[in-house]
Order: structure tokens, then C-alpha cells, then sequence
């Protein structure tokens, strides 16, 4: 008989991105622009933003997130492995 299939543990899904796809972050970008790039939700990356993403306020309170500092906090937190092809 075969093994059952374990289901996934919800939350922390890895994100897999080829270095075309990181080349479509933009430098300075907001929180739908990284949702829509890296295919999340905007929540996730508002959630991410509150577990420690840096991010700047505007005047009018929307985030603006830097480039170099997603990608740092996904290689810290372990959500970002680079596809190898």
C-alpha cells in the first residue's frame, strides 16, 4: 500500500524566483508592485512589513519597500531559494 501523501504545513510558503523575475522588482516599489512581481497576496507583503520587512512611510502612509532590502529579509527569513536554471 502506498504512502499517503503528508499535506503542507499552511503558512511560509518558499518563494522561487529566477534572477529575470528579481530583475522586475523595481528599485523602490510599493506593496502591490512586490505582491503582483513575486505572485502573493498585497496581506502577505503587509504582513511582512510588520514581522521586520524595512520599509519607508510616505506622507501618505504608504509603504515604499527597497529592493535590496527584500531581498535580504527573504534570504533571512528563508522564503527566497534562486532557481539554479
Amino acid at each position: 500500500m502506498p504512502r499517503k501523501h503528508r499535506p503542507r504545513k499552511p503558512g511560509r510558503r518558499r518563494i522561487y524566483l529566477s534572477q529575470a523575475r528579481v530583475d522586475k522588482v523595481r528599485p523602490e516599489s510599493n506593496l502591490s508592485g512586490i505582491a503582483r512581481v513575486l505572485n502573493v497576496s498585497v496581506s502577505t507583503v503587509r504582513r511582512w512589513v510588520q514581522s521586520g520587512l524595512p520599509a519607508d512611510i510616505t506622507g501618505g502612509g504608504h509603504y515604499i519597500i527597497y529592493r535590496d532590502d527584500l531581498l535580504d529579509f527573504l534570504r533571512v527569513t528563508g522564503r527566497y531559494r534562486p532557481k539554479l536554471f
